[in-house]
């Protein structure tokens, strides 16, 4: 097989004209702004998760080559890019314990399983997160706020003992039309604290734009998710008006991780339907799933559980469509 052919990533479907290499360096490159304004905002603790989580990540791969007597730099970008999609994906102030359980587990979930292991289907960044809230009792929904920059709390690398709670920033019922709408405006230009990667939607959307002129990501979940955002919010409040669905579709996609997960982590090549409308549907049951679960768990982020139960559908969409043939 040519080398500039080869197949991306762990799913044996994906091609792409880069290397695999290539493709996850461009996705380091992408995240680093992400990483490096989530330390502006955090400090030590932002880069203390970001340290913990690439050590214990790349630990068991960097002690397999060492078995082989190979050097560290022979741990590929993939190892590296995992790392740091994973601790952007955490909540501000997320344990060290907790940090290092799911980091170890993620190097499991993407390096280890066999093809036939039901565990390859599903999103392993998802997966872990899931995994994390589940097993510290949900405080993993609990965040630090950020952090004065240059200051004493900036330079403590340890969370703080006070959290504090919720997520969506809901405004489709707070005052007039006018607030509303100023409010929406606030939204869009305001930065929103939770996790590391919850941060400008400029920066997010640029980073986004990046990696598919680079060919490096799939845009066709990232549809999907789109339009089934704002198909059940319109579901949802379509008696509410124009003002509240817009608010609510708005509230929804900018101020939770649903912009991150969209971009980065349902658009990763790990596990994806193999047709383009295949692909556009596991978005679009991702956009569904995040407005359902969100509204019967009020003040939860719940883009990690939605893309869970959404790639264990990715089988079911492949026979649906019938995508036994040449990848769309």
């Amino acid at each position: 097989m040519n080398q500039f052919d080869l197949a991306v990533s762990i799913h044996p479907y994906i091609h792409s004209p880069l290397s695999k290499g290539s493709i996850f360096l461009n996705r380091l490159l992408a995240l680093a702004p992400l990483a490096l304004l989530a330390i502006y905002h955090y400090g030590m603790l932002a880069l203390g998760t970001i340290l913990v989580t690439a050590f214990f990540v790349l630990l068991p791969t960097y002690i397999t080559l060492k078995l082989k007597g190979r050097r560290l730099a022979d741990i590929e970008h993939e190892n590296y890019y995992y790392a740091l999609l994973l601790a952007l994906a955490l909540p501000a102030g997320t344990s060290y314990p907790a940090v290092i359980i799911g980091a170890l587990a993620l190097n499991l979930l993407v390096f280890f399983p066999r093809e036939s292991n039901i565990f390859r289907i599903i999103n392993p960044v998802a997966l872990v997160s899931c995994f994390l809230a589940m097993a510290f009792n949900e405080k993993i929904y609990f965040f630090n706020g950020p952090r004065p920059f240059m200051s004493a709390a900036w330079f403590n690398p340890l969370p703080a003992e006070s959290y504090s709670g919720g997520f969506l920033f809901n405004i489709h019922n707070d005052g007039t039309a006018g607030e509303s709408v100023k409010k929406i405006i606030e939204l869009l230009s305001a930065w929103h604290p939770c996790h590391y990667g919850e941060l400008s939607i400029t920066l997010c959307a640029a980073a986004f734009i990046f990696l598919v002129f680079k060919s490096s990501a799939d845009y066709a979940p990232f549809i999907g998710s789109a339009a089934g955002l704002c198909a059940a919010v319109s579901f949802n409040y379509y008696g509410a008006g124009a003002v509240a669905i817009i608010s609510e579709i708005l509230s929804h996609a900018f101020a939770s991780m649903f912009l991150f997960y969209s971009c980065f982590i349902l658009t990763d090549y790990y596990s994806s339907p193999m047709k383009f409308s295949a692909r556009v549907l596991y978005g679009f049951i991702f956009g569904v799933l995040f407005i359902l679960l969100s509204s019967s768990f009020e003040g939860r982020d719940c883009a990690n559980y939605s893309l869970a139960i959404a790639s264990t559908c990715v089988p079911v969409i492949d026979n649906i469509f019938n995508s036994g043939g040449r990848r769309e």
